[in-house]
C-alpha cells in the first residue's frame, strides 16, 4: 500500500512540474507531453483532488495541457458536476476560449440552468 501512495505522490508532483514548464516548451515537445501523460491521467481519474486543483490553478501557458486533461476525463464518460463547475470557473476567471466548453457542453444544463454560464452584460 505504501508503494502505491509513494507512486501517487510522485506522479502528482511530476505533473505539477510538467504543468509549470509546459508553457516554455517547444510545440513538438508539448504535443509529445500530451501523448505521454494520457495513461497517467487516466489512472489518476477525474475525481483526483490534486489533479483537479492543478487544473484549477494551472500556470499561464499550460491551458492547452489542461484542455488535454479535460478531454481525457471526458473521452469515455460524462463529466461530473465538479468537473463542469471547475471548467466554468476556468472559463470565467481566465477568459478561455470555447474549446473548453466542448467536452462538457452536454452537462451544462444539468449543472447550470440556461443562462447560468454567462451573465448578461
Amino acid at each position: 500500500m505504501s508503494t502505491s501512495i509513494l507512486i501517487y505522490d510522485r506522479s502528482s508532483s511530476c505533473l505539477f512540474r510538467i504543468f509549470t514548464a509546459y508553457g516554455q516548451m517547444e510545440l513538438t515537445v508539448q504535443e509529445a507531453v500530451q501523448d505521454l501523460i494520457t495513461a497517467l491521467i487516466k489512472s489518476l481519474g477525474s475525481s483526483n483532488g490534486k489533479l483537479l486543483t492543478l487544473m484549477r490553478t494551472c500556470p499561464p501557458g499550460s491551458e492547452s495541457l489542461a484542455l488535454r486533461v479535460l478531454t481525457i476525463f471526458t473521452e469515455h464518460g460524462r463529466p461530473s458536476a465538479q468537473l463542469v463547475a471547475l471548467v466554468k470557473g476556468l472559463i470565467s476567471d481566465r477568459d478561455l476560449d470555447a474549446r473548453f466548453l466542448i467536452p462538457i457542453i452536454a452537462e451544462m444544463d444539468k449543472v447550470f440552468p440556461r443562462g447560468g454560464l454567462l451573465s448578461p452584460c
